[in-house]
């Protein structure tokens, strides 16, 4: 189960739970969770710019 969240969008993510039923203040919630994130990885003391991440969980 988890590699499927591994790979949806978040915008496909958020419209598949709005059709699901939930909304209000869950949905704002799942939003605001999946909204703007970021990441970076350090390999062997060298770390990475930040980059938008637009999928997973």
């Amino acid at each position: 189960m988890s590699k499927a969240f591994d790979q949806i969008n978040h915008k496909r993510l958020t419209q598949k739970l709005a059709n699901s039923g939930i909304g209000g203040n869950l949905l704002k919630w799942f939003q605001s969770y999946l909204t703007d994130r970021r990441q970076r990885v350090t390999v062997l003391g060298v770390t990475s710019k930040f980059l938008p991440v637009c999928s997973g969980v």
